[in-house]
């Protein structure tokens, strides 16, 4: 098989790096291309080792990025996606894990279509088979029985879906007239070194003094090493490229397990880890029957709850819980100016400052866990940490921040790009002070050498700061318009639904998703909080920061909006070499 290259998606995680070392040591391979959303400083270390063996090219993107998988796909040989947001706990909001496991599964075949890639091999999981109940029992089972998981939790439904789509596009004629090749590959449980899963489970252990969570005792499964799993990836690539194997794998799917005893996940547990003195907690658990119809009766008191709470896990606490652990004497919170509110689109706060009451009394997740973490944080001030110190807190509250690279602009001015340059309009109710990101960033230095200043820290410690700049007071609208005038956007019509009537509609499509909620995933295109966040008059002073930080912005208003408009023209470029490719 002569010079191939291949793409790997999501290939900083833990499967994905250790498939990028395999395919660093497969002869004739050309390059091989390694995307994901971001890499850790560690994983491009161990990659440019990897330079020596095979050309590895990282290339940081998003699976729901069209373009980029297309440019990502160019002159590639073999695709293998990896790729998937994994969650079985419910954290994960459903539309996202199916937006990236089939969405984004959808757009990258259809990139390869584009550029004409002839091999796609997809990682898929033993969840898409089961299992259903746990009255059933599967031992040895294999690809000629009848196995599908009827769950509709979101991460089962989005990799039986994807693997579908898959499966049905081999055949598919690509751009340059040859043929689509796929295959799926189904492991078990994956265990191994850098296992996200383990990793949580070893640390809750280590917490608890060496003892593990007892769970799983009633399963019997079949895990697979992580390597074995990467392996097999190689193999498929190998076959789907050989002449002679091609024709009997081309739209099939694979169980992928290996010589690892069928035992328990807590037996699991043990054994990776009994030889550091670990060991199971009480063999002691409720009967299975009992366990699984509590599990129903809390799933239920979630939904019930789910229009007015909305449990999100308590990380800002356990990063806490880690500096009084490691002695770490200074710690600022990033919060945001959903904490102080706004609380109803006729609230009208100008220049408000810390001396005043404002809180958010909205129940939406992000708001809620915001302050909630905010008022963790403060209350941590004074806290003693393990060598006998003092842990010290302060936290800042930004207000709507803008800039180079800001996801919020992206999405705004790529909208208006692929609308003949008109710039929604929505929130043009509003009076808001935002803030350039440099600025909020410079905050967040003077609050750290403020921190550690003997003379300033006492006035700070369990203190926020509102963190604004001399970004004039106008709306959302307006700012869109003045960083991206430069580039001919342009705002659409001036009218809109009165204010109220407004609300009112965002309450009526809240109440249908709410009574939809048990049969159909309806996402409103906007709710009361977004209306009232969006037109509110709600700015804020700096004064405090500056008293007791120092705090001057850097970066001026014309600047700040040069800059931004500055990144907007790259993207306005893009946009045009987009347009180009398409007409040609």
């Amino acid at each position: 098989m002569p010079g191939w290259s291949c793409l790997v998606t999501g290939a900083g995680g833990f499967l994905g790096q250790r498939i990028i070392s395999l395919l660093a040591q497969e002869k004739e391979l050309q390059e091989v291309r390694a995307l994901d959303k971001v890499f850790t400083p560690e994983t491009r270390e161990e990659f440019s080792k990897l330079q020596t063996k095979a050309k590895v090219t990282m290339l940081e993107g998003d699976i729901l990025d069209a373009q980029c998988l297309r440019r990502a796909c160019q002159g590639i040989s073999v695709v293998i996606h990896t790729a998937a947001v994994i969650d079985v706990s419910g954290a994960i909001a459903r539309q996202t894990m199916v937006d990236v496991n089939l969405k984004g599964t959808q757009n990258l075949l259809e990139a390869c279509v584009q550029a004409s890639v002839p091999a796609f091999i997809y990682t898929s999981s033993i969840d898409v088979a089961g299992p259903n109940s746990y009255k059933e029992i599967v031992l040895n089972g294999h690809e000629e029985e009848q196995h599908e998981n009827s769950w509709c939790d979101p991460y089962s439904y989005s990799k039986k879906m994807g693997e579908r789509v898959v499966l049905a596009a081999n055949g598919c004629s690509l751009k340059n007239g040859g043929i689509l090749h796929t295959c799926a590959l189904r492991p078990m449980y994956i265990y191994g070194e850098k296992s996200p899963f383990i990793y949580v489970i070893m640390v809750r252990a280590l917490n608890n003094n060496g003892i593990l969570d007892v769970f799983g005792k009633f399963s019997s499964v079949n895990p697979v090493y992580v390597g074995n799993v990467a392996w097999a990836h190689i193999l498929a690539a190998r076959a789907l490229r050989d002449p002679k194997k091609s024709p009997s794998i081309q739209g099939q799917f694979y169980y992928i397990s290996d010589d690892t005893p069928h035992q328990s996940y807590d037996d699991l547990n043990f054994a990776v880890s009994k030889d550091w003195g670990l060991h199971l907690g009480s063999s002691w658990s409720l009967p299975l029957p009992l366990l699984y119809w509590l599990a129903f009766l809390l799933e239920t008191v979630s939904f019930l709850l789910r229009p007015i709470y909305n449990f999100r896990p308590p990380c800002t606490q356990n990063l806490l819980e880690a500096c009084v652990q490691a002695s770490v004497p200074a710690f600022i919170y990033t919060s945001s100016i959903d904490v102080a509110g706004p609380n109803s689109y006729k609230e009208i706060v100008l220049n408000g400052h810390e001396e005043e009451q404002h809180e958010n009394s909205w129940c939406d997740p992000y708001s809620y866990s915001k302050k909630m973490g905010e008022r963790v944080v403060l209350a941590a001030n004074g806290c003693s940490l393990k060598n006998g110190g003092i842990l010290h807190t302060c936290a800042l509250r930004p207000m709507y921040i803008y800039g180079e690279k800001s996801p919020f602009i992206y999405v705004i001015m790529v909208r208006a790009l692929n609308n003949n340059g008109i710039l929604d309009v929505f929130g043009k109710f509003s009076s808001v002070n935002p803030v350039y990101v440099g600025n909020v960033a410079w905050a967040h230095i003077l609050a750290a050498r403020a921190l550690r200043d003997p003379k300033k820290s006492p006035s700070i410690q369990g203190q926020f700061y509102y963190i604004s700049d001399d970004t004039p007071h106008q709306s959302y609208d307006d700012l869109n318009f003045a960083v991206s005038k430069d580039w001919g956007l342009h705002l659409g019509s001036s009218w809109s639904l009165p204010l109220p009537l407004l609300y009112w509609l965002a309450f009526l499509l809240e109440t249908v998703s709410f009574l939809l909620r048990p049969i159909y995933n309806f996402r409103p295109p906007f709710n009361c909080h977004l209306v009232t966040l969006s037109n509110s008059v709600f700015t804020f002073s700096y004064k405090k920061a500056q008293r007791d930080l120092g705090y001057e912005p850097p970066v001026s208003w014309e600047e700040a909006r040069q800059k931004t408009s500055q990144w907007i023209g790259s993207l306005v470029e893009q946009h045009k070499g987009t347009l180009n490719t398409k007409t040609q």
